[in-house]
């Protein structure tokens, strides 16, 4: 019988060595230029001198109004998640998107808000943040020195907007140090207050087990004290926005080439509604207060504050990443291009670094923006710039026009948002038929969520389906294959003759 190492003799075989990381970091750099090394870090500078003009521009351009006028009623809904100021959603629709568009190498992904990171921001900034701050209408937080940013000063007390532009500095650099180390082989394996706006209700804030079940015990206790109007608001959007996904959206589409932009036109007319019958001084109904006009001035991250917030920053960096490459590498692929896995992970680091100097919240990469765009014909990054200086212009002019629009509104917006996530439910009793392990990982991580928080139910998932890997693995069916006579297979030797 021929052994292992008389065949290798036999057939050449030859052991590739193995390359140590530095070895291939080396290999990287070597013999590029410095201009060829720019180049990989912005891959704007390459394809800006093949951009064809004339067959790409209109529909960037058309585009990338499109996608502003999306962002602005998604980030002011989304910013509500996080407990920051509704205006900050609108600087995350605006500064991260010129860093993303000179660094990324997917055409059609919308930086911004999206709501899952938002959701798992909330907690963290509900804990360290001044309560006073948290779930407010505007703050302008204190500029900081460079020593009061580096060394804590005595009896520091940070706002929702500082804690929640710590976080996106903590995100931005796991992100950054996750591509310069080539982490991008992930990519293969991968509230109290919404419920209060709706309803126009007051509800304490929980941070003890069971805090979502406390919420809805809040709300049905103090249901006497509804405010009508509110929850009339709240209805209706609802009812226009569900109507026109469900009937008219598919209809429409087949006419119009481009998406009508049924959430803004909700935001302009409740906000008229608002100024013409002063809802909120007649009818006590929450309106938005204070906007202000222009850009924020950039100040400093507590960056002795990053200790406290560095470990519940890696699991929203990872799912920020694994949400926006996702939806990156199908895009591509219907394009026919190729992303690079490890400069997207630069790029998103970068995003989030640039955006915290800029009173942000994390920002990733939006499903439905990124599918609109694509849908729409955006050709190229310039939509992200395009769409940025929508927003900036929104922010510098008609700003304090959005002052009266009912926080409801913005409630309902999410809620009709968030429905496909909700909906989810339903699919449990096929998942688990399925497989056993997968529903189990479902419900645990479901169970978790509900009584503790979302970041407690991402760790949960993540234990269970690890353990699920490792049970499977050691029950491995393992079988003797024989020839079986007559013909050129082999099978199990348990049920067939060899």
């Amino acid at each position: 019988m021929q052994t292992l190492e008389d065949f290798q003799i036999l057939h050449k075989y030859e052991k590739t060595p193995e390359i140590t990381f530095i070895q291939k970091a080396k290999a990287s750099i070597q013999g590029l230029s410095v201009y060829q090394t720019f180049l990989s870090i912005f891959p704007f500078l390459g394809w800006i001198r093949q951009y064809k003009f004339k067959e790409y521009i209109v529909d960037d351009v058309v585009t990338g109004c499109t996608i502003g006028i999306m962002h602005i009623p998604q980030g002011l809904a989304a910013a509500i998640l996080a407990g920051v100021p509704p205006v900050v959603g609108l600087y995350m629709a605006s500064f991260p998107s010129i860093i993303y568009a000179l660094m990324s190498t997917s055409k059609h992904i919308s930086i911004g808000t999206i709501a899952i990171i938002c959701i798992m921001v909330k907690p963290i900034v509900s804990l360290h943040a001044k309560p006073e701050t948290v779930d407010n209408h505007f703050e302008k937080p204190p500029d900081l020195t460079w020593s009061e940013a580096i060394f804590k000063p005595e009896n520091a007390e940070l706002t929702s907007v500082q804690v929640a532009a710590a976080v996106c500095f903590a995100v931005g650099v796991w992100q950054l140090l996750m591509g310069v180390f080539r982490l991008g082989i992930v990519s293969v394996i991968l509230s109290d207050a919404l419920l209060g706006n709706l309803l126009g209700i007051e509800i304490a804030k929980h941070s003890s087990n069971f805090k979502v079940l406390l919420i809805f015990r809040d709300a049905v206790l103090n249901i006497s004290t509804m405010n009508l109007v509110s929850f009339a608001l709240s209805m209706s959007v609802m009812a226009v926005l569900i109507t026109y996904a469900e009937v008219l959206k598919p209809r429409l589409e087949k006419i119009f080439r481009f998406p009508i932009p049924v959430e803004m036109l909700c935001v302009i007319i409740c906000t008229l509604l608002s100024m013409a019958f002063d809802l909120e001084n007649k009818y006590g109904v929450k309106c938005f207060g204070t906007i202000p006009r222009g850009l924020p001035a950039p100040s400093l991250p507590a960056f002795w504050f990053l200790p406290q917030v560095a470990l519940q920053s890696l699991p929203i960096a990872i799912v920020g990443y694994a949400i926006t490459i996702s939806v990156a590498t199908i895009l591509a692929k219907k394009s026919k291009y190729e992303i690079r896995p490890n400069q997207e992970f630069l790029a998103y680091g970068c995003c989030n670094i640039f955006a915290s100097f800029f009173s942000c919240v994390p920002v990733a990469g939006s499903i439905s923006r990124s599918m609109v765009q694509h849908k729409v014909g955006g050709k190229t990054q310039i939509v992200s710039l395009v769409s940025c200086a929508f927003v900036l212009l929104v922010l510098i002019a008609i700003g304090p026009f959005f002052e009266p629009l009912p926080s409801c509104v913005l409630a309902a917006i999410l809620i009709v948002t968030l429905k496909g996530i909700m909906w989810q439910v339903k699919d449990f009793p096929g998942i688990y038929r399925r497989s056993k392990s997968d529903g189990i990982v479902w419900m645990g991580t479901f169970f978790v969520a509900i009584c503790w928080d979302t970041d407690y139910g991402l760790a949960a998932g993540i234990f269970l389906s690890t353990f699920s890997v490792i049970l499977h693995g050691q029950k491995l069916k393992i079988c003797i294959l024989g020839r079986v006579p007559r013909i050129d297979t082999y099978l199990d030797k348990r049920y067939y003759s060899a």
